[in-house]
Order: C-alpha cells, then structure tokens, then sequence
C-alpha cells in the first residue's frame, strides 16, 4: 500500500526554477546560494554551507528587486525562506 502524499501547506504554489540569488547579511556580507524554487510567498534556496546565514535577510534573485527573507526551516543542503519577513 503506498503511503498518502502530504497535505499541501505553502499559502501559494512554488515553481521549480533553477537561479543564481545572494544572500545579503548586515550590507557587509553575501553568500552565494541558488534558487529552486519560488512562489510570491518564498522559496528554497541551495547553499553550499549554511554557516553564517541569519534568521532574517535580504534576498537578491538574478534579475529582481531584493527582497526581505525568513529563515522557516534548514536541511543539509538549503534553507526554506519566507518573504513575509
């Protein structure tokens, strides 16, 4: 028997995208990290460390305005953001 797909929880749809962003802490420092994937609420970013990164930042996604973010959850390999920030 196969185990029943999750509810859906995100207050809008994600897109899969695949776009180089920066994460930008204290107007000092950026880390590089890059988007897969996206909606009008937040998104998942893939980082190569997560050391350094903040709980609330600005977001700068290649070819649009930055953005304030939220860290919402850590994997191993990305962060969940929240752009209610």
């Amino acid at each position: 028997m196969a185990d029943a797909p999750l509810p859906e929880r995100r207050r809008a749809p994600r897109r899969r995208v695949l776009k180089a962003a920066r994460i930008l802490i204290d107007k000092k420092s950026v880390i590089s990290c890059t988007v897969r994937n996206v909606s009008d609420t937040g998104g998942r970013l893939e980082v190569a460390s997560l050391l350094g990164i903040p709980e609330v930042f600005e977001l700068e996604i290649a070819g649009e305005p930055r953005r304030p973010a939220r860290r919402v959850w850590v994997s191993s390999s990305g962060i969940g953001v929240d752009f209610a920030a």
